[in-house]
């Protein structure tokens, strides 16, 4: 009956669209103990609406794999060959400014830890629409405000308007000097303009720098915060246009220009948008949880928030790095089905990055195995768990523990992964494998298939398998 299952999904993940294709993906550490391999020959896909997930033990280069795709790598991180096809466009040779766009648009990704993906001196609220006003910015570069169907003129103004010589709305004049109407300028040409009250009655100084804009109790950022020091001036933002240049920064995307609406129209709709993300991702009370810091949410309740900013932009790939790590086991099992029922409605195709293949077994519809920084096993989720094929993966399958049975001590993988800056030139594994030969320690093997597209990288399988590659 399972067999039946696998093939039935199998089957049906073939006419889906591919939307990750990686091939031959080689990241490396220019560090002082040498090059470390970090990523070294990874190769796999990703379909619409499939979950593919990775294992492996710490160290065997899951994150890094998931870094390279963004290319968020370290200072010593440089990608130095392979291929990272997204709906067919080769991140890999893109210009940084083409990546850019696509990071929170079409690739999003949940890091390790929402405490420190979250920013704690901002509200969730802040954040959270920082994220869609950012990814709507890249959509439309003008004011997404804007009603369909209205024009500007050339002054950039509503139709019906008009504007004189010197800029002004339709009514207004300027005298000789410049000024405003009904104002006067003395002949000094170099006397400043006059300067107009601050709409913020907050001083810069009792902000401090970087400090988050002033929000109301549901979270949304008054219209006064819109507003610019210029020259040690200030400028008065009209509730009618737009802040240019504000600068916003997206989780793991770097930070970016943006045109944020300050209009009434504008922050209504981001902040609707925004509470229903959180309603989207089962937040009790959203509208008052706009508000919170980090702080004042548990666990599970940031995990969705983090969740949320990555899913909202409705990304063709999301990447999960150990998301339910910090979570109990009845909230893990909430967010578990809460990301089920999004890609079902989205047909987002995930990369889940786990240690526990319990996970694993209810999430994913195929897995890789990955152990010093290669795939050395890779198959559909009934395939691999009813029959592992390679030394390392029947370990990992062995080491959990059974309810049924009663043992004195449970089965344990002994050793430890090799350094990945002094890799063995044979089979990584040779040292930890019950069933090593000479040629394990002296070769890599090659990497052979079996039935239902079943991979892996094991000598054993060589009588019994088809050689894919040498």
């Amino acid at each position: 009956m399972e067999q039946r299952v696998a093939d039935s999904v199998s089957s049906e993940g073939q006419g889906r669209d591919v939307v990750l294709d990686v091939q031959d993906l080689q990241t490396h550490l220019f560090t002082r103990w040498g090059v470390t391999r970090a990523v070294d020959g990874v190769s796999f896909s990703i379909r619409e609406g499939e979950t593919l997930g990775l294992v492996g033990e710490s160290g065997s280069g899951k994150t890094m794999t998931a870094l390279s795709l963004l290319r968020l790598l370290p200072e010593a991180g440089r990608i130095v060959s392979g291929r990272v096809l997204l709906d067919g466009d080769d991140i890999v040779r893109m210009p940084p400014s083409a990546v850019q766009q696509l990071r929170g648009r079409k690739v999003s990704m949940v890091l390790q830890d929402p405490q420190t993906a979250l920013n704690p001196v901002f509200t969730v609220g802040n954040q959270l629409m920082e994220s869609i006003a950012t990814n709507r910015s890249r959509e439309t570069p003008r004011d997404f405000s804007t009603p369909p169907g209205s024009a500007r003129n050339d002054k950039g103004d509503p139709p019906g308007s008009a504007r004189n010589d010197k800029g002004d709305p339709p009514g207004s004049a300027r005298n000789d000097k410049g000024g405003p109407p009904g104002s006067a300028q003395h002949d000094n040409p170099h006397s400043p303009p006059p300067v107009h009250p601050h709409p913020n009655p907050l001083p810069s100084r009792e902000r401090g720098p970087g400090a988050p804009l002033p929000t109301t109790r549901g979270g949304e950022v008054p219209a006064s915060a819109g507003t610019t020091d210029v020259d040690a001036g200030t400028t008065d933002v009209d509730a009618g246009t737009t802040a240019r240049g504000a600068r916003t920064t997206g989780v793991g995307a770097g930070t970016t220009d943006v045109d944020t609406s300050t209009t009434k129209r504008g922050r209504g709709w981001v902040r609707e948008r925004a509470i229903e993300v959180l309603r989207m991702m089962r937040v009790a009370a959203p509208e008052r949880r706009l508000a919170d810091f980090p702080h004042q949410m548990s666990g599970g309740m940031k995990q969705r928030v983090v969740g949320g900013i990555a899913i909202e932009s409705q990304p063709r790939l999301l990447i999960a790095d150990e998301p339910t790590t910090a979570l109990d086991v009845t909230i893990q099992a909430q967010y578990l089905n809460l990301l089920k029922e999004v890609q079902r409605e989205t047909g987002v195709a995930i990369l889940f990055i786990t240690h526990d293949l319990g996970v694993v077994a209810r999430m994913c519809d195929r897995v890789a195995v990955m152990y010093a920084g290669r795939i050395v096993e890779q198959g559909g989720i009934h395939e691999l768990f009813d029959n592992p094929s390679h030394p390392y993966t029947q370990a990992l399958l062995g080491s959990i523990p059974r309810m049924e049975e009663r043992v004195e001590r449970l089965t344990a993988i002994e050793g430890q992964p090799p350094a990945l800056f002094a890799l063995p030139q044979g089979c990584r594994f040779a040292e930890r494998c019950p069933h090593v030969h000479d040629r394990c320690e002296e070769t890599y093997p090659s990497e052979f298939t079996g039935p239902d597209g079943h991979t892996a990288a094991c000598w054993l399988l060589e009588e019994t398998w088809k050689r894919t590659s040498c």
